[in-house]
């Protein structure tokens, strides 16, 4: 009996100890899991601010000129922010550390598509408002003269000095767009005061101004 009564007590303390060791375990692999998560944590978050300095530094010249390379710099933050907030730090961390790269890219982008605008801008600048005086000339000669050239009629004549008095309007609307900083509406503006003048040369019978030598105009 002793015997019997000896084992069941050994057998008992060994299940005890053998319970203890797996609530050890656990509370050990918990508080691994939980450390993970924590050291994980830290670095995500740390990436995704310098993902948002990024996405801010990018913002202002990437909204205005090029608006779609922005909205998908500005959704790729998005989405490392929605992995970090879902627990998912590592994917969050990896999402983020990609959108510093994306931003300067989208920087660039901008920047090359102002100087674009610019170009654009500078060689209307220089050639429109002589188009627009040389059509003006063209209408006043033709009111007063006894005969209209060959296509063009009273009527035309008049839809001609409309457009004119259209185009010089739009024109001085796209200098103040680039004086306000618009350079994308004053490019806008003024591209359409070009096809007008084109339209109205064609219509008139006028041949086309010579192409001027940007440096020669600029030494004169």
């Amino acid at each position: 009996m002793k015997d019997e009564n000896l084992r069941g007590q050994v057998s008992s303390i060994l299940k005890v100890s053998k319970e203890v060791r797996l609530a050890k375990s656990f509370v050990f692999i918990s508080l691994a899991a939980f450390v993970a998560v924590a050291c994980g944590k830290g670095p995500a978050q740390a990436a995704i601010t310098a993902a948002e300095s990024a996405v801010s530094g990018a913002q202002a010249e990437g909204e205005k000129f090029v608006p779609e390379q922005f909205k998908a710099l500005s959704d790729s933050l998005a989405s490392a922010k929605s992995k970090f907030d879902s627990g998912d730090y590592k994917g969050a961390q990896e999402a983020a550390e990609g959108v510093p790269a994306q931003a300067q890219a989208v920087t660039a982008a901008a920047e090359a598509k102002k100087t674009e605008l610019m170009e654009s801008w500078k060689s209307m600048e220089g050639s429109l408002p002589g188009m627009v005086a040389d059509i003006q000339k063209k209408v006043m000669e033709l009111a007063t003269a006894r005969k209209l050239p060959a296509g063009l009629d009273k009527a035309g004549l008049e839809s001609a000095k409309t457009a004119l008095e259209g185009a010089t309007a739009m024109w001085a609307e796209a200098g103040a767009a680039f004086g306000a900083g618009d350079l994308m509406g004053a490019v806008a503006k003024a591209s359409q005061v070009k096809a007008t003048a084109e339209q109205l040369m064609g219509q008139l019978g006028m041949s086309p101004a010579p192409a001027t030598d940007m440096g020669e105009s600029a030494k004169s």
